[in-house]
């Protein structure tokens, strides 16, 4: 299970994830390598804290609809 929150700022994007099989934690820094990391984990279940309205639509926007469409 991969536990998520997105920051954005005004010139960049953060995705951190904990990934609590591993408890390894992953901070992402740009777009290219957050499509990466949803394309490799796109089977794995994620979660996040109070994302219903913001991080969930920019996960699914930005990320997996784009991946699941290019298959």
């Amino acid at each position: 299970m991969l536990i998520y929150d997105f920051e954005i700022f005004k010139h960049d994007t953060l995705l951190g994830v904990l990934d609590t099989d591993t408890n390894k934690i992953v901070q992402l820094w740009d777009i290219p390598s957050i499509k990466e990391f949803a394309k490799k984990n796109l089977s794995e279940i994620w979660v996040g804290y109070n994302c219903e309205h913001y991080d969930k639509i920019l996960l699914h926007r930005n990320s997996i609809w784009k991946i699941i469409n290019s298959r």
